[in-house]
């Protein structure tokens, strides 16, 4: 059975903060806006109100924190030190602290939300103005035909109607339609026609508020969310590899380690390589105490971490990359693609020596030394 990181559930909480985060946000906003604050505004007032980025840090270092004792090590400052080495700290081969990552997420998080509002109010603006252009025209049969197409294009891109709501638009839409070519070319409309009209009206500015409001659920839940749990995640499992190298190293006993598959890998990627392929003869997933690629392998990485003492296997022979070929080419083409991805898989058909080249997110077999201080964690 296949072990769950021990950082996981760090993970997971972090996710359901969030979550929680993200409705207070989602509410703050809608109300800032219903009150005429433009996107820009009504998200500085959210941002505000619920601490946003004081929150996203604690969270993060929290997580940051706990996965350094899940690696191994027992952290010995007090909890203020402790915090101000992490958010310093450039983790593994990343060219920004978490500091700077928290930063830059916190803007990010803003403009995506934003922008999602602006272009759904710009869509929204374009129903509500050409619907409203049906009160004010000659009902002219070409004018009409030609406005009703209009909005039959709006309808297709806005995602604001459920599957009854757009089928009910479409059925207005038709009727709307039927009687505009039933008149003579400058005759009035019925009264009938006209309540078709508005109908149609009715539809475009419901569907611009539902479209707004669609927006801001899409943008803060899903666009904001992916951005700050790649950023928590990432550097959790940062942690969890850096106090798991640096124990590894104090560790006399240990000769190497182990990269194993978590419970919770979702499907085949670069982890799956590294659980598997033997590089240097001591067995699947298994490398020197000095060598390894650092992890973790890609965002969002689950793998586990296992110490390997001596007495268990042989110490080992030199890096033999003949043995990524041998493994990738035993390999499904489905599975080699995935690992690979699609230029890399045709790359390694014609150059099968090169696999180091092509496998996605591969970084390399680097030495590693310890990182984390003796006076933050022994």
């Amino acid at each position: 059975m296949a072990p769950r990181n021990p950082t996981a559930g760090e993970m997971d909480e972090f996710s359901r903060r969030y979550l929680a985060l993200a409705d207070d946000i989602i509410r703050d906003v809608r109300s800032a806006m219903r009150q005429g604050k433009p996107p820009v505004e009504a998200v500085e007032i959210a941002w505000e109100r619920n601490r946003v980025p004081a929150k996203l840090e604690k969270w993060t270092t929290d997580g940051v924190l706990f996965a350094i004792g899940a690696g191994g090590l027992s952290i010995t400052s007090g909890g203020s030190v402790a915090r101000e080495f992490v958010l310093s700290h450039v983790w593994n081969d990343a060219r920004m602290s978490l500091s700077q990552q928290l930063h830059k997420l916190d803007g990010d998080m803003r403009t995506v939300i934003v922008n999602e509002l602006r272009d759904s109010m710009s869509l929204g603006q374009a129903w509500t103005k050409t619907g409203r252009r049906l009160r004010n025209l000659d009902l002219t049969r070409g004018d009409v035909s030609s406005t009703i197409e209009e909005l039959a294009v709006l309808g297709k891109r806005s995602q604001a109607f459920t599957a009854t709501e757009a089928a009910e638009y479409r059925r207005v839409l038709r009727r709307a339609q039927r009687q505009v070519d039933a008149l003579a070319p400058g005759a009035a409309p019925t009264t009938y026609l006209k309540r078709s009209y508005q109908r149609v009206i009715t539809a475009a500015e419901k569907g611009a508020t539902k479209a707004i409001d669609k927006a801001l659920v899409r943008a803060v839940k899903n666009k904001a969310r992916y951005n700050a749990e790649r950023v928590a995640r990432t550097e959790i499992a940062r942690a969890y590899g850096e106090g798991f190298i640096t124990e590894l190293h104090r560790d006399q006993d240990a000769i190497g380690y182990q990269s194993m598959l978590s419970a919770d890998h979702p499907e085949v990627d670069v982890c799956d390589f590294h659980a598997e392929a033997d590089l240097y003869g001591m067995g699947a997933g298994i490398y020197p105490k000095n060598q390894g690629p650092p992890y973790p392998y890609h965002p969002h990485c689950r793998c586990v971490l296992r110490t390997v003492y001596r007495g268990e296997l042989r110490t080992g022979a030199d890096f033999n990359p003949k043995a990524g070929s041998g493994y990738l080419r035993k390999q499904s083409a489905a599975r080699r693609k995935k690992m690979l991805g699609v230029a890399g898989s045709k790359d390694f058909a014609q150059h099968p020596d090169n696999w180091a080249h092509d496998l996605k997110a591969y970084q390399g077999q680097e030495a590693k030394a310890p990182q984390i201080p003796p006076d933050i964690a022994r």
